[in-house]
């Protein structure tokens, strides 16, 4: 399987920066994988693979996509099979122009992390993402009585670190008992706009309900904790789409209230030892979508 990684455009040091997809390319003349966004957009660098039985693309955006343009289904037209992280999107390109693939979580590469000593648990919480709203405020309050960190790019009165590299939050968020994520983006009237142009938008389940301001995405924060043995507290909401890959209860928690959540925060902290279990199972579970681990399972369903 070829792979075409076009990193133009997008961070230059996150999670899927280090994949290293190239070291899997192996020209079969039969399966191409695309990754990078802007892979998904250039036609020219595309059509000379039109030949190819199998066109695949690595989706770590959607939904996030139809935010901002409204030529997704155009584009996404190219592709036999599509790997991504939104169950939603893939439902949707598969009843309008009957693409194949899966929904996975976000993968990671073993390599940023086996350097790590997940043993040492110093610190109650953590948050890391941009500080966008006050939903994500009124968690960092739930957070404030115990030890925390607040890992954010862009600067915050809250935040305890800001524009830390990825490996240097990682050395953080390893020392941490649980990390509190929600798997939602907020999104304005500006992207509402956009999202609307595009043709069938309402029959697309994360789309399709603008009541909350949010759409669901799945956070790569949730394969870091997991994968450093940190508990996840989850904010449950209508689509709750972890569910797809983990067990509430079992792999991670759930949350309602932020007074819930602080109480959660306040028995993890005392009491770690009591979620250990939760920490191991998602630990195991985790390692399916080690990259190696995706690739594999790409070429599998090709074959």
């Amino acid at each position: 399987m070829k792979v075409i990684h076009d990193k133009s455009g997008e961070y230059p040091d996150v999670i899927n920066s280090y994949y290293d997809l190239e070291a899997y390319s192996d020209d079969d003349g039969v399966s191409v994988l695309f990754q990078g966004y802007n892979s998904s957009k250039a036609s020219q660098k595309r059509d000379e693979f039109l030949s190819y039985r199998n066109r695949v693309y690595l989706n770590l955006e959607s939904p996030c996509a139809f935010c901002s343009t409204n030529t997704f289904l155009e584009e996404q037209k190219f592709f036999t099979h599509t790997y991504t992280i939104c169950p939603y999107t893939l439902k949707w390109l598969n009843k309008k122009i009957g693409t194949k693939g899966e929904a996975i979580a976000f993968p990671y590469s073993k390599n940023c992390f086996s350097h790590l000593d997940c043993s040492i648990k110093d610190t109650a919480s953590m948050y890391m993402g941009t500080i966008m709203c006050e939903e994500h405020e009124s968690i960092l309050k739930a957070m404030s009585s115990h030890s925390h960190f607040v890992s954010s790019l862009s600067h915050h009165p809250m935040a305890t670190h800001i524009g830390l590299s990825s490996f240097e939050k990682w050395n953080l968020l390893a020392r941490v008992k649980c990390s509190v994520m929600m798997n939602l983006c907020p999104i304005t009237d500006h992207h509402k706009i956009w999202i609307k142009k595009n043709e069938g938008f309402e029959k697309h389940e994360a789309l399709n309900n603008f009541d909350e301001n949010f759409v669901p995405q799945f956070k790569p924060r949730v394969i870091e904790s997991m994968v450093c043995n940190v508990v996840c507290l989850v904010k449950k909401d209508k689509w709750n789409v972890i569910e797809n890959w983990f067990t509430p209860g079992e792999d991670f928690i759930y949350w309602e209230t932020y007074n819930e959540l602080q109480e959660l925060i306040d028995d993890i902290d005392s009491n770690f030892e009591n979620y250990i279990a939760i920490t191991e199972s998602a630990r195991k579970k985790v390692e399916k979508f080690e990259i190696k681990n995706i690739i594999h399972l790409i070429k599998k369903q090709l074959k």
